[in-house]
């Protein structure tokens, strides 16, 4: 198992980034069903709809500072936070947030700051900033130990760095030393995000602290559904003082007046963004279905009974009565015909072994006009998958807390698909 991770780093901030998300399966099967299959009954779309679950509160920002950058329990010093900006704008299916902080060192100690933040569910950190002499100076892409050397490196002669990492779970976390003595620093973090109209928006904001000064800004096209515990105003700028916060910040999207949004680059480029139903394919249009599914070790830890779950309601609802089902892992690909009703429980029933390899599908043979479904979490152990193109178009599907959906994204668009 293998974990792809970057790191950043320019005048004296480093950050660490990855390109990830997660998928929440009910919202997936959702989205499948509704492009692939023939209508179902009204009664059968309300039952969708109840399947997605709402996701449970994640924890909010942690902050931890050490005296002289020495980590340990005695070294443990207060650091409060002055200020914290959150600023959400909305366009379409995308939230970009821009978060803020200010860090407060109280003590008559020179520290260093640690701050985690759970961001919103498969978000990219775009940007991360920490200020020298009072600028904010914009971080660069490093490797891992490439910016974790740097920063070790700053420190030791004295040159103030920051260091960032995030993780597949899309946590942010980021070192900052040094915080002077009864002085501050600021940070700020960029991040974009999938805006599901569904699902909608959640930023984790319990802060045990009181912050000192808290202002959200928000923009676009989404509205207020919960607001953090100790903010008692509403509006598009909601501000407070001295506040301890309790909860996410949950949006919703606004009511469109027209189906197409048209939205301006900073650069002058217009996009198009259209919600409308997606035609649904006749009886003569679906063709055969065929499932990729990955059967290496690291998907141990997906919801793989919920994936063959759902790979059976889709093929039962496209009036397929079999499936053909590639199971692939480092060793070998293995193609099987399986009846549609005997799909879950043969899917449930897979042994999990090897590294994930996606050059074992090259020699595997897809019906033509198939529409292929692929099961992974998108992290090769064992060869480049830089080569690798899907021999047919692919809805790619995963429910691990790890996976690369930004590389499963842009595989299944390459084939004309899409990531669920």
């Amino acid at each position: 198992m293998r974990a792809d991770r970057r790191g950043a780093s320019s005048g004296g901030s480093l950050m660490t980034k990855r390109l990830s998300g997660r998928l929440r399966l009910a919202v997936a099967a959702t989205a499948l069903l509704a492009q692939s299959c023939a209508t179902a009954p009204p009664e059968e779309q309300a039952q969708l709809t109840r399947q997605q679950a709402v996701e449970k509160d994640r924890a909010g920002p942690q902050l931890l500072a050490y005296a002289d950058g020495v980590h340990s329990k005695a070294n443990e010093r207060d650091l409060g936070i002055a200020s914290l900006d959150v600023s959400v704008n909305v366009r379409g299916d995308i939230a970009e947030t821009t978060v803020t902080v200010a860090f407060e060192n109280p003590t008559a100690n020179i520290l260093e700051g640690q701050f985690a933040l759970n961001m919103t569910r498969g978000a990219v950190v775009t940007g991360y900033a920490l200020d020298i002499n009072g600028t904010l100076i914009d971080g660069v892409l490093e490797s891992k130990y490439k910016a974790a050397e740097a920063y070790q490196r700053r420190v030791n002669v004295r040159i103030d760095p920051g260091l960032a990492e995030v993780d597949y779970s899309d946590r942010f976390e980021t070192r900052i030393y040094p915080i002077p003595a009864n002085g501050s620093r600021i940070i700020r973090l960029r991040m974009v995000s999938p805006f599901d109209p569904k699902e909608g928006y959640a930023l984790p904001l319990t802060i045990a602290e009181k912050v000192k000064r808290f202002k959200l800004t928000l923009d676009g096209e989404t509205k207020v559904t919960a607001l953090p515990q100790g903010l008692a105003s509403s509006g598009r700028v909601i501000e407070a003082e001295n506040v301890s916060l309790k909860g996410p910040l949950r949006l919703a999207a606004s009511d469109r007046a027209s189906p197409m949004l048209v939205s301006q680059h900073p650069g002058a480029e217009r996009f198009f963004d259209l919600v409308a139903p997606a035609p649904r394919a006749t009886a003569a249009q679906r063709g055969a279905l065929h499932i990729f599914w990955d059967r290496s070790v690291s998907r141990t830890d997906d919801e793989l009974a919920a994936e063959a779950s759902l790979a059976q309601q889709v093929a039962e609802r496209r009036g397929a009565r079999r499936v053909v089902v590639t199971l692939f892992d480092s060793g070998k690909a293995e193609t099987i015909d399986v009846a549609t009703e005997q799909l879950a429980s043969r899917l449930n029933a897979v042994r999990y072994r090897g590294g994930t390899s996606y050059m074992t599908l090259s020699g595997v043979t897809v019906a033509k006009g198939a529409s292929c479904l692929m099961f992974s979490d998108g992290r090769v152990t064992i060869d480049d998958r830089a080569n690798f193109r899907p021999p047919c178009t692919v809805t790619a599907i995963t429910s691990g807390p790890e996976s690369d959906a930004a590389w499963l994204t842009d595989i299944a668009d390459r084939s004309g698909g899409a990531f669920a």
